[in-house]
């Protein structure tokens, strides 16, 4: 999936935490990977981007933080890829 897909235009803030021997954990870490591309982070160069690599089996979760100071939780065990950044679009409201 291409990186292209995500923008960060209405988010402050985004931690992204997981269990990395945990094989749930592989969407959360393609977006964290996607995160950091140049065109994604030109959407927004004042997002803050974290993350937390836990080894606990933990649910992966993706924190977002919005500009006007709202906070949404994404678990992303059991989606793929394109079903997180859908789910984040649905929260920073791109593309409508």
């Amino acid at each position: 999936m291409s990186a292209r897909l995500i923008n960060l235009t209405n988010a402050g803030r985004i931690k992204v935490s997981f269990c990395s021997f945990d094989a749930r954990s592989k969407s959360a870490r393609e977006f964290l990977r996607c995160l950091y591309g140049k065109k994604v982070t030109e959407s927004n160069a004042k997002c803050v981007i974290r993350s937390e690599i836990k080894n606990d089996k933990s649910d992966p979760i993706i924190q977002v933080d919005l500009s006007d100071g709202s906070k949404h939780n994404i678990n992303a065990s059991n989606l793929k890829f394109i079903e997180v950044v859908d789910k984040f679009h649905a929260i920073t409201g791109f593309g409508k």
